[in-house]
């Protein structure tokens, strides 16, 4: 009968266990889906301002030059020349300023891809071994129940594959923490970017400008200012 009580007792300490642990793997799962939302969120955001300093950098080296030979004249078409130059020279000022944040951001983002993939990878362990614990649990009572003892080892190994799930969600949970620290550094960076504007609609109006100057007053080659080539980031 002591027997008895002793392994009732024991498999009810075990279950208390693994029940515990599985109520946190399911929050943390919760988490998890939040944290890879916000992280694909903040990298489209970023990418979306990356492309557009991208495009004006590109719309600085085809149009630039042009619109400052067009300056150069005395008629009719400087003064226009000169308000989309200065516009472009807004630009140009804007991704200067910003180097220093887009190479932060994009140095924040690979840590995030990075600890990302680690944390999903190491959910996938977790959850595994919280599933076997379970398994090993539902056949020990199982067997309980058809009145077979379940022998020393059964209890042992229960207890070993929920202790290592338990390591596994610490270590998963120091993950997350630092993910979420980087998440928070990008998406303050992200605020402090200042934006350019829209570049296609603006590139519309230069193209549709420079179609109606008359090429015997300005010889419309391509354009002396230099691009800041800006590389674009892309990151899964």
């Amino acid at each position: 009968m002591g027997d008895r009580m002793n392994t009732t007792q024991e498999l009810d300490t075990i279950e208390g266990m693994i029940r515990t642990e599985e109520e946190a793997v399911l929050e943390e799962i919760g988490n998890d889906k939040q944290q890879s939302t916000l992280f694909h969120t903040l990298n489209d955001q970023a990418n979306k301002i990356f492309f557009a300093y991208d495009s004006g950098d590109t719309l600085i080296g085809l149009y630039g030059g042009k619109l400052q030979q067009v300056q150069l004249r005395d008629d009719q078409y400087s003064p226009q020349a000169f308000a989309f130059t200065k516009n472009l020279n807004r630009i140009s000022n804007i991704i200067t300023r910003s180097k220093s944040i887009r190479a932060q951001i994009e140095h924040e983002l690979l840590i995030s891809q990075e600890l990302k993939d680690n944390l999903e990878r190491m959910g996938e362990e977790r959850d595994h071994g919280i599933l076997h614990a379970l398994q090993g649990l539902a056949n020990t009572k199982a067997r309980r129940a058809e009145g077979v003892r379940p022998p020393v080892e059964v209890f042992d190994r229960l207890r070993q594959v929920t202790s290592e799930t338990q390591a596994l969600s610490v270590s998963h949970t120091n993950l997350r923490v630092r993910l979420a620290h980087s998440l928070r550094i990008i998406k303050r960076l992200i605020k402090s970017m200042e934006t350019v504007g829209d570049v296609d609609a603006l590139s519309e109006k230069i193209t549709a400008f420079l179609s109606t100057v008359p090429l015997d007053q300005a010889q419309l080659t391509c354009g002396d200012m230099p691009a800041t080539n800006n590389a674009s980031t892309t990151t899964s």
